[in-house]
């Protein structure tokens, strides 16, 4: 199974090709927890034409971006039989290339939650750890 990153991630990147001020976004729901960002000049509609970038990745995920600076840290997973990998992915913010991708855990797959998949967990970052 692979996915896209799409607008519902891409929105909160990038608009109108540009970088939007926000540079670290270091956990789930932001630094302070509350999900709000300080920006104040932030599109509230958008189209595919102000998508900067779209990369496809293997495996699948839920997980919210985390950011700090250029770098974009992802969640991912893939079943095979009864066992799951999964993985974190440091995606490129200006271009979305793949930085790298380093195996986080395996291990027996558990039941989930008809909205979640293997890869749920957000990362966070301090800028020096992921």
């Amino acid at each position: 199974m692979r996915y896209i990153i799409g607008l519902s991630v891409l929105f909160a990147l990038m608009l109108h090709g540009q970088l939007i001020a926000e540079s670290r976004w270091p956990a789930f729901r932001g630094a302070d927890g509350l999900g709000q960002s300080a920006d104040e000049d932030v599109p509230v509609t958008w189209n595919t034409s102000d998508v900067a970038w779209r990369m496809e990745l293997a495996g699948m995920g839920h997980s919210s971006p985390c950011l700090w600076d250029d770098r974009i840290f992802l969640t991912g997973a893939q079943k095979n039989g009864g066992q799951v990998e999964r993985y974190v992915i440091c995606l490129n913010r200006a271009d979305g290339k793949i930085l790298w991708r380093r195996l986080a855990s395996t291990g027996p797959a558990e039941k989930l939650h008809t909205m979640n998949s293997f890869a749920t967990a957000t990362c966070a970052s301090d800028g020096e750890r992921v």
